[in-house]
């Protein structure tokens, strides 16, 4: 349903009026709910560890798959089931013939979806921007034959990629130059779809020689609840947007003052600026969209990571804390799990909610 509604509305967004936002000074919107505190705190300890003996670069969880992204050329991804933890399968080769990717896709940039009651990835290359749609359920036989190409072809070096339909893509990449260091945009097929709130993201200016990291962002999003989420690192600012509903949109900020870009700049270049009582929760990270709540990761050099919930109006809802700085999260919603990656030991740590 949402497939086809959001198909028949980028034809009426391609007449809304454009909003030009002034650069002053903050990373989000001028309606802001401000968030100070949460009605639930726990600090969740590993009752699981894993250790699978190869490096892990990221990984993904959804549904009854742990995926795992490695460094190997030859299954670059090792797939294995969340109720044993068991590797049972190995998905992509680096090459140049069909299927195959000059670089191994990332775990953090794919979509897993389910549909027809198999479970899919949706990948790019980050070297020539080909995209495939893989069954994870099927079996590949050597030919490729669960993979399928889809077109138009991405750019390269993207930032963020958000899967809605083949045809329907959100994706945020690096324009250098004027001082505007990331572009979000809606696509249908070939055809950039102009919506209100990106449009006011995109007029940010970051007066640096090279402001491509500054306002990097993590994004995700709810087909159930039409809400795009971003996270913007090196801030304490959260943007949720709607793409059915184009005046639909509020930024979240953490705290009782939304980080200026001049602040963002300097986290950037200092990351004990965060200990300012203005960045009260800054160095925001991953964008996770679950089914009944959506998740922030922030790491604020205090000795231990959050795990910030929220609803999808915006409600805080928990801060979960695990101690030390952990490299990547994933939840499962389903068994209220939330999985960590200790990048230097390459181990998977599991803490139930």
């Amino acid at each position: 349903m949402l497939k086809s509604s959001l198909t028949l509305s980028l034809f009426v967004l391609l007449s809304v009026s454009l909003v030009s936002c002034n650069p002053s000074q903050t990373v989000g919107f001028e309606k802001v709910d401000y968030v100070e505190d949460f009605p639930e705190i726990k600090q969740l300890e590993p009752d699981t560890v894993l250790n699978y003996g190869f490096f892990i670069h990221f990984f993904s969880v959804y549904d009854t798959l742990l995926v795992l992204e490695t460094n190997a050329t030859e299954g670059g991804w090792k797939i294995a089931s969340l109720n044993d933890y068991q590797i049972y399968r190995e998905q992509f080769n680096t090459g140049n013939g069909f299927g195959e990717f000059k670089i191994i896709p990332s775990c953090w940039q794919a979509n897993l979806f389910t549909e027809n009651d198999s479970i899919f990835a949706v990948t790019f290359d980050f070297g020539d921007g080909k995209r495939y749609k893989t069954n994870l359920s099927a079996t590949d036989d050597g030919s490729h034959s669960n993979m399928k190409r889809i077109c138009p072809d991405v750019p390269v070096h993207l930032d963020n990629y958000v899967y809605i339909s083949d045809s329907v893509y959100v994706i945020r990449e690096t324009v250098w130059g004027n001082g505007k260091p990331k572009k979000i945009s809606l696509f249908n097929g070939e055809q950039r779809i102009n919506i209100k709130s990106f449009e006011i993201l995109n007029d940010i200016v970051v007066l640096l020689d090279d402001p491509s990291n500054v306002l990097s962002a993590s994004i995700d999003y709810s087909k159930e609840h039409d809400k795009l989420i971003m996270s913007v690192l090196n801030s304490n600012t959260i943007n949720i947007m709607s793409l059915l509903n184009p005046e639909e949109y509020k930024s979240i900020c953490l705290g009782s003052k939304m980080t200026t870009i001049e602040e963002a700049i300097a986290l950037f270049s200092n990351p004990e600026f965060d200990k300012s009582a203005n960045c009260i929760y800054s160095n925001l990270d991953k964008a996770i969209c679950c089914e009944d709540f959506f998740a922030i990761v922030t790491h604020r050099n205090i000795g231990y990571d959050e795990i910030l919930t929220f609803s999808y109006d915006g409600q805080p809802l928990c801060n979960y804390q695990i101690s030390g700085r952990q490299w990547e999260y994933q939840i499962d919603e389903k068994r209220r799990n939330i999985y960590a990656l200790d990048f230097e030991k390459s181990l998977i740590k599991r803490y139930p909610m």
